[in-house]
């Protein structure tokens, strides 16, 4: 059996944690989209989900151990009530190869123009 991590996550055989966040943290996943101008394409990023989870990072993949969730397009409504997951200690994982940047920024959502 390979090593364990947060609630009952097994790595798989070779994956190593290098870090692990050991406090709740507010994440906020941004996708970014082409939009079209009179003129020309400018990009834009578009948040699509608000969550507080445990951060994990592996050599192979950056690891989410969410407790709260919600859609962005949720707190647009004004309903900034954030609720368990639907699933308890849901894990939510993406490959190492497929991130193409990652950013840390200081973000209130309620004061966010792009999160309301």
């Amino acid at each position: 059996m390979g090593d364990l991590v947060g609630v009952i996550k097994e790595l798989r055989e070779g994956e190593k944690v290098s870090f692990d966040s050991k406090a709740v943290a507010p994440i906020v996943l941004v996708k970014e989209v082409d939009t079209k101008g009179l003129i020309r394409r400018s990009p834009r990023e578009v948040p699509t989900a608000l969550m507080y989870a445990n951060l994990y990072v592996t050599n192979e993949r950056l690891l989410f151990l969410v407790f709260y969730q919600m859609k962005a397009e949720d707190s647009k409504k004004g309903s900034m009530q954030v609720r368990l997951s639907e699933i308890t200690s849901t894990w939510f994982a993406i490959p190492i190869e497929s991130i193409q940047r990652i950013e840390a920024r200081s973000l209130d959502p309620r004061k966010s123009k792009d999160v309301r």
